[in-house]
């Protein structure tokens, strides 16, 4: 890593922003590349979580792009289901680990609350945890 930082302060200040963004899509294309068909669950995923998973596979995920990220929210984790581009307006369901519902976000409204609160502006560290 420090080679990389060493080399960047060798360019210009104006192509250290294009180097930057390339180094960037290098390393988003590899991620991409490197993790295909990420079925398998991320470890210490709750066990009612994974049968969400399994259920929202079937019935409600598209053939690809579906995804579910872990987030840290009003000080638990949730996880929010994405059944991905086949539907523009589909809801974006929230749990938490016990497998509540506590919303549904997206849909043609654009639902961005959560628990009287934006999910987006009060959810950190997002983690995928399985895609398709």
């Amino acid at each position: 890593m420090s080679d990389i930082i060493e080399t960047i302060s060798l360019f210009p200040m104006k192509k250290r922003g294009i180097l930057f963004c390339y180094l960037t899509i290098l390393m988003i294309t590899h991620l991409l590349l490197s993790s295909c068909n990420h079925r398998e669950v991320v470890e210490g995923t709750p066990d009612c979580i994974i049968k969400e998973i399994q259920n929202f596979q079937k019935d409600m995920a598209c053939e690809s792009g579906a995804f579910v990220i872990r987030y840290w929210f009003n000080d638990q984790y949730v996880y929010l289901f994405n059944p991905g581009p086949c539907g523009a307006d589909f809801f974006y369901p929230v749990y938490d680990e016990e497998c509540n519902l506590l919303c549904n976000l997206g849909g043609i409204a654009g639902f961005v609350d959560c628990m009287d609160m934006n999910f987006y502006d009060n959810s950190t560290d997002g983690v995928i945890i399985w895609f398709n």
